[in-house]
């Protein structure tokens, strides 16, 4: 990850990796075989009024449960492999690619 822009933190570790990601834009990811949503990250006030807390000496709590499922999230990440990828791209592309061929056969037949 890239160092961040407001204070130069560069997570190297998991978990700091992990706590950058609740720390951003919200955002939300489908996690597991059944697509679990995990919802994460602040908004521009929430993340400013945290900013003004750290400053100040007081640590941000990270919740525990947010933690685990962003972490989750992570650990899935890390496990996509570049072959598993390019399956996945292949079993989405290819309906759609070919219906497109098949419709431009049929245009060119009918001329």
């Amino acid at each position: 990850m890239a160092r961040c822009a407001s204070c130069g933190f560069k997570p190297e570790r998991a978990i700091d990796v992990v706590k950058s990601r609740i720390l951003d834009k919200p955002h939300a990811v489908a996690v597991g075989e059944n697509g679990d949503v995990i919802e994460t990250g602040r908004t521009r006030a929430e993340l400013e009024a945290i900013s003004e807390q750290i400053r100040s000496g007081s640590p941000y709590e990270f919740p525990p449960d947010e933690v685990a499922g962003v972490s989750l999230v992570y650990s899935e990440f890390k496990r996509i492999t570049p072959g598993r990828l390019a399956r996945e791209m292949v079993k989405w592309l290819a309906p759609p690619v070919a219906l497109g061929l098949l419709f431009a056969l049929v245009l060119l037949w009918k001329r």
